[in-house]
């Protein structure tokens, strides 16, 4: 086959006259062959092909995984939601008490006085004094200014918001001594404890304490939760106490609460009852 390479041409006619019926012999099978090689060997382009396809198919199966966990959350904050606001409604059945889920849109450094900016306002039934919680029945603060679309929420904890009296309960439904609290500005509340005449009440940490103030708050805030004991301590006079009073969240972490407001300040049909 060397030789035969390096010979010209017209010396080499003579094999044309062997490759002719050869091919006709190989013809008719050489396309099953292929078939067979192009099985057993694929084609580059093909795993190629193949790559890109299974690349598509784990991108598409990320998106899904990642759309599911974002609807399972939706799906669980939802019914969180939904209890805070059965718990919330079960504090006061006496009184008819809206409760207007609403998002922080500002708060803490961004505002003086530590205040909150949340995303409702007159056009949803807020007015001055109406109240704010968080997980139903935990006390966050009131509003102190409400505009058509926005209103401003001083939190407890700041000195702004001024004093305010609370009942320590001995248990779920026993109440204690009356304690008047000071906002401190670290996140607590400090003040005496009104043991009043008789043995003094055994105040422990841990124990809940909540709001019984009804010349300073509105109804609808009553016996919603301040906190929870934090320290007592020893007072300047003989048989007083002073207790530390620590809520359980705090306001600057806030992406949402929730706003009581009484039936008689609520929106009349038709102008709305939700955040714009």
């Amino acid at each position: 086959m060397l030789v035969l390479a390096l010979l010209p041409s017209r010396m080499i006619r003579w094999v044309e006259w062997v490759a002719q019926p050869v091919e006709a012999l190989v013809a008719p099978v050489q396309a099953p062959i292929q078939s067979v090689v192009a099985w057993l060997l694929p084609a580059a382009h093909t795993r190629d092909t193949d790559d890109a396809q299974v690349a598509d198919l784990r991108r598409e199966l990320a998106e899904m995984r990642t759309l599911y966990l974002s609807e399972q959350q939706s799906t669980k904050d939802l019914r969180r939601q939904l209890a805070d606001l059965q718990l919330g409604a079960s504090l006061n059945p006496d009184l008819v008490v809206q409760q207007l889920p609403a998002r922080v849109i500002g708060g803490g450094a961004d505002l003086a006085g530590g205040m909150l900016k949340v995303q409702a306002g007159t056009s949803n039934g807020v007015a001055n004094n109406s109240v704010a919680v968080v997980g139903g029945v935990h006390l966050v603060g009131r509003v102190t200014r409400a505009d058509l679309r926005m209103c401003y929420v001083v939190p407890i904890t700041e000195p702004a918001a001024g004093p305010v009296q609370g009942t320590i309960m001995l248990a779920d439904t026993i109440k204690g001594p009356l304690c008047h609290l000071t906002p401190k500005g670290d996140g607590t509340l400090r003040g005496l404890i009104a043991d009043g005449s008789g043995t003094p009440a055994d105040i422990k940490p841990g124990m809940v304490v909540r709001l019984d103030d009804r010349e300073g708050w509105p109804p609808s805030a009553q016996m919603l939760v301040i906190g929870a004991v934090e320290r007592v301590d020893p007072a300047d006079q003989p048989l007083h106490r002073i207790v530390t009073v620590r809520p359980p969240i705090r306001p600057d972490r806030l992406s949402e609460l929730v706003i009581r407001i009484l039936e008689t300040s609520a929106p009349r049909s038709g102008s709305g009852g939700g955040p714009p």
